[in-house]
């Protein structure tokens, strides 16, 4: 199986009631795949497939759910073969204001600033494996609107209602997927009376669950608020992680002592009627011994899960660190596929033509990933001849093969290098980055050494 061919095999079964359109897409997904980092014109192979290019993205049979449809098919069938999959939820801006011809664009932070809004919803394992995207909210704003005047909006009204799609649509997967226990996780903004609404809050029932970190110290009793209780509660755990770099702040380890309990939300009105009071699972994470001049890392985590205990403190903080995985996927995005460069004549033709790179997107991240489940298989199971003999002798200076092909790992590592990674003592496994940089090399050797 090939790097491209991954995403094409993986779109196989699309069904726009149009062959053609079908076979289409197929061709577009194998260029762009081989070529991510390039222009539409440079990846594709010659004036008349580009052209054919834009037609697709801009026929009315074409669409983001379409599009995404036989992925999250073949999605549903990998998150089958799982006990436990958690499903990251996050919105990113994707930003065309050098590109003012685009009909269609919205304001992102100002008004000056012009783009679209990005929410999707990806499937992984708590070993981090990227099993898929189960779901892709693309939207503009019409305006930016004053904050007071939203917060008395129906929550239909309101893009948080975003929030509320992804885990509705999360919870149709899991009762289909019965057998695995499927969890929706979200950053603050997550942090919506009404999604807590959903299950009744802690949920015992069949469905999905969700894992929100607080952003409001709702009341708890009259005269109690949600931190003031949980602090109350004694230390029963410590863990330890690497915070990424985050802009000019680098990167270090963080240190945070846990509590957990069970807690009764106050309820929340709202016009149509107030929601009732809601138990939930309430874990406080609160980082010890922070080094001088750096602000602790302060976390409370509400879910739905029945848990309680060391182990099920542990284990929820263990998940929501998972979360760090749809920045990466925010990254891959936009630096390895250079989404935000794409120049298309409408909004709806870059819907679905970035729904497409989101495919893409997921392949490097999944076959980064499979470094990590199976690094001791040979790397045939991922890599075509051409693939890995091209890369091997270039890696290693070489005309001679190997008896054996190396391992899944042992090419990852390769193909890293190609892409920047040093891979010293202590370095750690590549990042996405160098990865996706490496492959799109690898694409060039392997083309050259075909015709040897």
């Amino acid at each position: 199986m090939t790097d491209s061919s991954l995403v094409s095999e993986e779109l196989s079964g699309a069904n726009f009631k149009d062959e053609r359109l079908s076979k289409r897409l197929l061709l577009i997904a194998d260029s762009l795949s081989k070529k991510s980092e390039q222009s539409i014109p440079a990846a594709m192979d010659g004036w008349h497939d580009t052209i054919a290019t834009y037609r697709f993205f801009d026929n009315e049979k074409v669409t983001p759910a379409k599009i995404l449809e036989p992925h999250l098919a073949n999605t549903v069938k990998r998150i089958k073969s799982h006990n436990i999959v958690l499903c990251l939820q996050d919105t990113t801006e994707l930003d065309y204001s050098s590109k003012s011809d685009i009909e269609g664009l919205g304001p992102l932070n100002t008004n000056t600033h012009r783009g679209f809004l990005l929410h999707p919803t990806i499937a992984i394992t708590p070993e981090r494996e990227f099993l898929g995207i189960v779901n892709a909210n693309m939207y503009t704003r019409d305006s930016i609107g004053d904050k007071e005047l939203n917060r008395k909006r129906p929550i239909e009204d309101k893009e948080s209602i975003r929030w509320l799609d992804s885990f509705e649509i999360v919870d149709g997967i899991a009762r289909e997927c019965s057998d695995t226990l499927m969890v929706n996780i979200a950053d603050r903004e997550g942090d919506i009376y009404e999604l807590f609404h959903e299950t009744g809050g802690i949920r015992h029932g069949a469905g999905a669950h969700w894992l929100v970190r607080a952003a409001y110290n709702r009341k708890v009793s009259k005269d109690t608020k949600l931190w003031d209780t949980v602090e109350k509660e004694e230390v029963c755990g410590h863990i330890e992680f690497k915070l990424p770099k985050r802009g000019n702040t680098p990167a270090r380890i963080v240190t945070q002592e846990l509590r957990i309990c069970k807690v009764k939300l106050g309820g929340s009105r709202r016009e149509g009627g107030a929601l009732p009071p809601l138990e939930v699972t309430a874990v406080l994470a609160r980082e010890i011994n922070a080094p001088k001049g750096s602000k602790p890392v302060e976390w409370l985590l509400l879910s739905s899960l029945p848990v309680y205990g060391k182990e099920c403190a542990l284990m929820l903080m263990q998940w929501y660190l998972c979360r760090w995985e749809i920045e990466i996927f925010f990254k891959t995005l936009k630096s390895g596929c250079t989404v935000e460069e794409l120049q298309l004549e409408h909004i709806s033709n870059l819907y679905n033509c970035v729904t497409l790179y989101m495919i893409i997107a997921w392949r490097v991240m999944f076959i980064r990933s499979m470094g990590l489940k199976i690094p001791d298989e040979n790397c045939t199971l991922i890599f075509t001849d051409n693939e890995w003999q091209s890369v091997y002798c270039i890696s290693n200076k070489t005309k001679i093969l190997p008896e054996q092909p190396p391992s899944v790992y042992q090419m990852i590592i390769m193909i890293a290098k190609l892409g920047g990674f040093l891979g010293r003592k202590g370095d750690g496994y590549p990042g996405v980055t160098t990865i996706w940089i490496g492959f799109q090399r690898m694409v060039d050797f392997a083309h050259a050494w075909a015709y040897r």
